[in-house]
């Protein structure tokens, strides 16, 4: 299922949402621009993606510093390959700019983040791979829309085997 528009129009313009898409495609487009030089495209996943093994140990070993925490911001601004990223920033573009609106800018910045960096400790907690993508402060925005919007109706492609339709669920 894609979703494809929301019928819940936002009251006011969500600048924080659309910063946030921009950012996330900007990451994505340097990324691109990394790929004849495949030690630069590792050291840029190295540096920026959140892993768990390593925060555990710098927090072990007492390293409290910006570097040690800053991946549980910066891993959600890289992705994982095209077709993540676009995932991701749809589904932020139809459902961000209400929740945006319900909480005002300031409050969704700091929802949004917060969301990313429990999904990223709980998924470490579970899987301690390194780890990109905006997947899980997305999961928290969808959540908070189901909670304050639970009768908006949202146009949604569905791919049924050979078939394609769209429905509003």
């Amino acid at each position: 299922m894609i979703p494809l528009r929301d019928q819940n129009p936002a009251a006011k313009t969500p600048i924080v949402n659309r910063l946030l898409i921009v950012a996330n495609i900007l990451v994505w487009i340097y990324v691109l621009t990394l790929v004849r030089q495949p030690s630069a495209v590792a050291a840029f996943y190295d540096r920026y993606s959140f892993d768990w093994r390593e925060f555990a140990n710098q927090i072990a070993q007492g390293q409290i510093a910006l570097a040690t925490f800053a991946p549980l911001i910066t891993h959600m601004f890289v992705h994982g390959g095209w077709l993540h990223v676009i995932g991701n920033m749809v589904y932020l573009w139809i459902f961000g700019d209400n929740v945006e609106d319900r909480l005002g800018s300031g409050p969704y910045f700091i929802f949004y983040s917060l969301c990313g960096v429990v999904a990223a400790i709980g998924q470490g907690l579970v899987q301690p791979e390194p780890m990109v993508g905006a997947s899980g402060a997305i999961a928290g925005v969808l959540g908070a829309y189901v909670v304050m919007f639970p009768a908006a109706r949202v146009s949604t492609l569905v791919f049924l085997g050979i078939f394609i339709t769209i429905v509003q669920l």
